[in-house]
């Protein structure tokens, strides 16, 4: 399909300018980050100074408007603070675990008559932690494979027919500050877009083809839409929430499943040997002590064994309660999140367009076609099918909270 455009040049389809100051290492409200937005009145937007290239000054920069960049960085702060302990407790199971695994190998190997048996079992359970341990590492180093395998999309960089959405999206990242996105990538389903990455130059932006084809006769829509995700890119906020999906699934499948799973396996064997047991069998008919030995040991294996299964039971409900909490925190996060980069696309597009773009996807009917297979919900630009769930559990605010706070804020137009 050949993509809608032209675009134009970037010059002449988007007045974002570069400011001018000087480059430091971290941006601060007292100074300005590198290659940060300018507006066309002429200060920038990240630390409200007043800009030296030339440009007439129409209005002094607002005090009530605010650096959403440094908005953006010190709401992503305390995620931190769930995401460094869960990747340093998984560190330290996973040490734990291959260690103990490890040794298993030792003795089975190391003996007068190595076993056989015990080596494959230590080989089957190795397997068995390691396929958790790829799945959480390998968004880390991610390829154009993977990208393809988590959204069903094919990666349009090289391709003509895409080479107006290509152009636009690295024009718009580079307007934002952003490195350029390494991969473009089209899905084929969903009226939506999201960006992907934990590091930034393996950064990926996948479009829906049910978004390209509403949005074929509207540019302006769907340059809101790259825009949108270009301030998440460049604030950092795309990693944050990236890593935020990737500890949680760390947290599921690399601490809680292993031990509920391990803890629910010796559970059925203890009850498998205290099924076994006959006291009966063990001691004479008129052996009493032997007898009320006998069943006291198979009472406390059974013991043991629904011990052992209470114990998976509650590390799932822990696991299940623990991330649950934490997503109240995240959603917070990811709503404030969703503020700060419509007001990043309307810097970069217009107030108007991104208006426009927001309301043209609240209006789509099906929900769950408007959702990108693959894409967590926190990452798309819209989440339609979460605005009817209690509001600590939304990812997004609603369209009209949105709308709401575009038209706040007074520097935009």
């Amino acid at each position: 399909m050949q993509f809608p455009g032209p675009f134009g040049t970037p010059s002449a389809t988007r007045s974002v300018r570069r400011c001018s100051t000087d480059r430091i290492p971290k941006p601060s409200p007292a100074a300005c980050a590198p290659q940060s937005l300018l507006r066309p009145e002429g200060f920038c937007v990240y630390c409200r100074k007043a800009n030296t290239n030339g440009l007439n000054m129409t209005r002094p920069p607002s005090p009530s408007s605010p650096d959403f960049i440094q908005r953006i960085r010190e709401h992503a702060s305390p995620l931190r603070w769930f995401i460094l302990p869960v990747f340093a407790a998984a560190a330290l199971f996973w040490l734990a675990v291959f260690s103990l695994i490890g040794s298993a190998i030792f003795v089975a190997l190391s003996g007068p008559q190595p076993s056989i048996l015990g080596f494959v079992l230590a080989l089957v359970l190795l397997a068995f932690f390691l396929w958790p341990l790829w799945a959480v590492v390998r968004p880390f180093a991610a390829t154009e494979g993977y990208v393809r395998g988590v959204f069903d999309a094919r990666v349009v960089n090289d391709e003509p027919a895409w080479a107006d959405l290509v152009a636009e999206v690295q024009g718009i990242c580079a307007d934002a500050g952003a490195q350029p996105v390494r991969w473009v990538c089209v899905a084929p389903e969903g009226v939506n877009a999201c960006a992907f990455g934990l590091m930034p130059s393996r950064m990926a932006m996948v479009f829906g083809q049910g978004l390209l084809d509403a949005f074929q006769d509207s540019p302006e829509r769907l340059r809101a839409v790259i825009a949108h995700e270009a301030g998440h890119v460049a604030s950092g906020d795309t990693r944050i929430s990236s890593m935020y999906v990737v500890a949680q699934d760390t947290f599921r499948l690399g601490i809680v499943r292993p031990c509920a799973i391990i803890a629910g396996f010796f559970g059925f064997s203890i009850l498998s040997v205290g099924d076994s047991m006959n006291p009966g069998r063990s001691a004479a008919p008129d052996d009493a002590a032997g007898m009320a030995a006998g069943w006291a040991m198979r009472v406390t294996m059974k013991l043991m064994g629904l011990a052992f299964l209470c114990a998976a039971a509650a590390i799932w409900l822990a696991g299940w309660l623990a991330s649950r909490a934490v997503d109240t925190f995240h959603c917070a996060h990811s709503r404030r999140r969703e503020f700060m980069a419509d007001r990043a696309g309307a810097i970069l597009t217009s107030r108007a367009a991104m208006i426009d773009m927001l309301r043209s996807l609240d209006e789509r009917p099906d929900e769950a076609a408007t959702a990108l297979p693959g894409a967590h919900p926190a990452l798309q630009i819209v989440n339609l099918s979460g605005q009817n769930t209690w509001k600590l559990f939304r990812t997004h605010p609603t369209t009209e909270e949105r709308i709401e706070r575009l038209r706040s804020w007074p520097d935009l137009d």
